[in-house]
């Protein structure tokens, strides 16, 4: 089953057609998801006292700050841990909104189909059981997606995916720096990325009449636009990018990751979490809170759910 992909006008959208706007998710990944690419093999996590209690909760309090409503992807198998619920719970009652990351957050390369799809429908089913909310909105472990798994979205309901990463520059220097560091490791994306060649958004339309919205993580300038490559690059290059965007681009969406405002504290506990780039850092809530003020600066904070709702009807 194939698809066919339709850049939409910015004339169409409807929330951009009276103001420039922006959306804010966090990916929800675990100290144990980083371990294939920053870890020496056979380490262990143990129990993780930082990524939902520490960084999730700190993350709740600058948008709370900054009257931000995000979209938490969350891996749905996090939740049977007591502490994690708890925080999702928060979460929701602060009003914001919660997408699929699937199950478990599997390598997607290396799973059959039907792994892939039940992973994808195992998370969503038990994200509708403990939260009592069905997503809308799917983000891919590693950005792997492939036609099957966005039918598959289609099939559960889904009105958007943000998946894609289009960004080869970004991705080469990645690699070159995997190169330099021999415990950090590159993972495999698949090849739709090279269907959505800007940073959209894209009505993806099945042969079967299915319809899903596709929200890339947006690149400028030829390097990608998210949390992960800000909490390493120069404040300058930020600044650049989202004046750039800001100038071509009526939504900008921003990817975060908890892991984004990492403390000493978790690092002198795991001292493997020292290859990811900028673990050394000190500042990282202080230099996150001043992006943050500063993208959603003269613009409309929204989310994907709402758009996605709105463009899906004007597109009927």
């Amino acid at each position: 089953m194939d698809f066919s992909v339709k850049a939409i006008p910015s004339s169409l959208m409807d929330e951009t057609s009276t103001s420039q706007t922006v959306s804010i998710s966090v990916d929800c990944d675990a100290l144990v998801h980083y371990l294939p690419m920053f870890a020496p093999r056979n380490t262990k996590v143990g129990e993780d006292l930082f990524t939902y209690s520490v960084f999730c909760k700190l993350l709740l309090e600058i948008f709370r700050k900054l009257h931000i409503k995000a979209t938490f992807f969350c891996i749905a198998e996090q939740l049977r841990q007591p502490h994690v619920l708890e925080v999702f719970q928060r979460i929701v009652a602060d009003g914001h909104q919660i997408g699929n990351h699937t199950l478990s957050h599997p390598d997607i390369s290396i799973l059959s189909e039907k792994e892939h799809l039940s992973n994808i429908s195992e998370g969503h089913h038990l994200i509708h059981e403990l939260l009592h909310i069905e997503p809308v909105g799917y983000r891919a472990p590693a950005y792997y997606i492939t036609t099957k798994g966005l039918f598959e979205l289609t099939r559960l309901g889904y009105s958007y995916d943000t998946s894609v990463y289009y960004s080869p520059l970004s991705r080469i220097l990645f690699r070159c720096l995997s190169m330099v560091k021999k415990n950090i490791k590159v993972k495999p994306q698949g090849s739709l990325h090279k269907r959505f060649h800007g940073n959209g958004p894209y009505l993806i339309s099945f042969n079967n009449g299915n319809k899903l919205l596709e929200w890339p993580i947006p690149h400028a300038l030829g390097l990608v636009y998210n949390g992960t490559f800000h909490s390493s690059a120069p404040t300058s290059l930020f600044l650049l990018q989202t004046k750039v965007l800001k100038l071509f681009q009526n939504h900008i969406h921003y990817q975060l990751h908890p892991m984004e405002i990492i403390t000493q504290e978790c690092v002198q506990t795991h001292p493997w979490l020292k290859n990811i780039p900028f673990a050394h850092r000190t500042d990282l809530a202080f230099w996150l809170e001043k992006r943050l003020k500063q993208l959603i600066r003269n613009h409309t904070l929204t989310t994907l759910e709402n758009l996605s709702a709105s463009n899906l009807h004007l597109l009927q």
